[in-house]
């Protein structure tokens, strides 16, 4: 019984780890297509909120290099 457990313990970690790494490929693709599309020009509030809800994301922003948000969308609702 121990041992089945110690194995579901580790099994279950490596799941973890590999959804982890999975979100964080998702988010820099993500990150990749807005930074195109502001690179681009074609980036505007109403597209960044189309990919906020495409993507389930909560928000996304686009800060300048002082801080200052330039660019946010929000899932709506």
């Amino acid at each position: 019984l121990l041992e089945t457990i110690l194995i579901t313990s580790d099994n279950a970690l490596n799941a973890n780890q590999h959804l982890e790494e999975l979100m964080s490929e998702r988010l820099l693709d993500n990150a990749h297509f807005v930074q195109t599309l502001y690179t681009q020009g074609e980036l505007t509030r109403e597209t960044l909120a189309r990919v906020v809800t495409g993507n389930h994301l909560s928000r996304i922003a686009i800060v300048s290099e002082s801080g200052r948000v330039i660019l946010s969308g929000r899932e709506s609702g």
